[in-house]
C-alpha cells in the first residue's frame, strides 16, 4: 500500500514539471480536482428563471367602425329630451379634461372641427345617434371625433399610447360609445371593460355587444418605442397674421406629446402699434375673438387639432387630445389689416408609457 502511495505523488510531482504522468494504479482512489466544484442538483419544483425585461412597445389603435341600435335601450330617439346623466361618461369625460387643460378656455368649442362647424348643429337636430368613443387606459383618456346621424358611424380614429409588455396583463381598457349633445353632454350608448392584453393579442379586435353596442371594431399594431429625449419632429412655421388659421404639415395622433413655442408680434389693425402684441395677444378685449377664445388675448397664437382648438401663446406643452393636422392660427375673425407673422417652432415626441 505505501509502495502504490508514493509512487502516485512521485508520478504527480513529474507531472508538475512537465514529464507525463502515469495513471495511478489499478483500485487507487482518485483525488478531487483542487479547482473543481460540484454544483448541487437543482430542485425538481424549481421556477424556470425570471425572463428578461422586454422593451418598451408604441401602441397604435384605431377606432375603425362601429353599428349601433337603432334606438335609446328605453326605446325613446336618441336625441329626445334632454342628454340623461351617466356617471360612467361623467368620469371618463372629467379624466379626459384633467388630462388637457390647453382646453379649458375653448371647452364650448370642442367637438366642432374648425372645417366643419355645422356638424355640432346637424347632431343637435337629428334625431339619430351621433356617436363618439372616449377609451380610457389607467390615466390616460383618448376621444374620438363625433358622427352626426350615425348608426353605422365609421371614425377611423387612431390613437397612442406605450407599454412594457410584461406590465400589460395590469392594465385596463374602458370603453365608452356616447352619443354627443353638446360639448359636455352624452347620453350613454354603450360601455366595456377590457384587459389590455386582450387588446394586444391580435391585429384586429370585435368587441360587442354591449349596451346599444351590436360591435365595435379596432385595430392595434405595435412597433418599439424610440429610446432617447430627441423629438421625432421639428417643423418651423411662419404664421401669418393675414389668415386665422396656417397649415403646419405636421399630422397628430392623439396620446403624442408635443411642444409648440413662437416669437415675434403681430399687429391686429395695421401698422397701429397700439394693436400689436406677440404670441400671448393683447390685453385689451376683442369682439373679433375667434369662436371658443372670448376670454384670450386678441391676436394670440392659438392651435386647433381635429375638433378641438386651444391656446398657445408664447410656449406651451401638451399630449395631443386628438388626432389630425395641427393648424396654428392667430385669435382674429378680421384679418384683412392684419400685419406681421409669428415665427413657430412645432416639436413631436413619441406618447408617453402607461402608468
Amino acid at each position: 500500500m505505501h509502495t502504490h502511495r508514493f509512487a502516485w505523488i512521485a508520478a504527480a510531482a513529474l507531472a508538475g514539471c512537465g514529464a507525463p504522468a502515469a495513471p495511478p494504479a489499478a483500485g487507487a482512489a482518485t483525488p478531487p480536482s483542487p479547482t473543481a466544484e460540484t454544483a448541487p442538483p437543482a430542485p425538481a419544483d424549481a421556477a424556470p428563471p425570471d425572463a428578461p425585461p422586454q422593451p418598451p412597445q408604441r401602441v397604435t389603435v384605431t377606432v375603425v367602425s362601429a353599428d349601433v341600435a337603432g334606438l335609446m335601450p328605453n326605446g325613446e330617439q336618441w336625441d329626445a329630451g334632454d342628454a340623461k346623466d351617466d356617471r360612467a361618461i361623467d368620469r371618463v369625460l372629467a379624466a379626459y379634461l384633467d388630462g388637457h387643460p390647453e382646453l379649458a378656455r375653448s371647452l364650448d368649442v370642442v367637438g366642432v372641427p374648425i372645417d366643419a362647424p355645422r356638424a355640432a348643429d346637424e347632431a343637435a337636430r337629428s334625431e339619430a345617434a351621433d356617436p363618439m368613443v372616449l377609451v380610457q387606459i389607467d390615466g390616460q383618456v383618448f376621444r374620438s371625433p363625433m358622427r352626426p346621424r350615425a348608426f353605422n358611424p365609421v371614425w377611423n380614429f387612431a390613437f397612442e399610447f406605450a407599454v412594457r409588455p410584461q406590465d400589460a396583463e395590469r392594465h385596463t381598457v374602458r370603453i365608452v360609445v356616447a352619443d354627443y349633445d353638446g360639448p359636455t353632454r352624452f347620453d350613454p350608448i354603450g360601455a366595456t371593460v377590457v384587459p389590455l392584453a386582450d387588446l394586444l393579442r391580435a391585429p384586429v379586435v370585435t368587441l360587442g355587444p354591449f349596451g346599444s353596442v351590436k360591435r365595435l371594431t379596432l385595430e392595434v399594431a405595435t412597433a418599439p418605442l424610440p429610446t432617447g429625449d430627441e423629438p421625432e419632429v421639428v417643423q418651423r412655421i411662419a404664421v401669418a397674421a393675414s389668415a386665422t388659421w396656417t397649415d403646419t404639415g405636421v399630422d397628430l395622433v392623439a396620446g403624442q406629446r408635443v411642444t409648440v413655442d413662437a416669437s415675434d408680434e403681430v399687429c391686429t389693425k395695421g401698422d397701429d402699434v397700439a394693436h400689436c402684441a406677440g404670441p400671448e395677444g393683447q390685453r385689451a378685449p376683442s369682439d373679433y375673438n375667434v369662436a371658443g377664445f372670448a376670454d384670450v388675448g386678441h391676436g394670440a397664437l392659438i392651435a386647433a387639432v381635429g375638433d378641438t382648438r386651444f391656446y398657445i401663446g408664447r410656449e406651451r406643452s401638451f399630449v395631443a387630445p386628438s388626432s389630425g393636422r395641427l393648424r396654428l392660427g392667430v385669435n382674429d375673425r378680421d384679418t384683412g389689416n392684419n400685419r406681421g407673422a409669428f415665427a413657430a417652432r412645432v416639436r413631436v415626441w413619441p406618447p408617453a408609457l402607461a402608468r
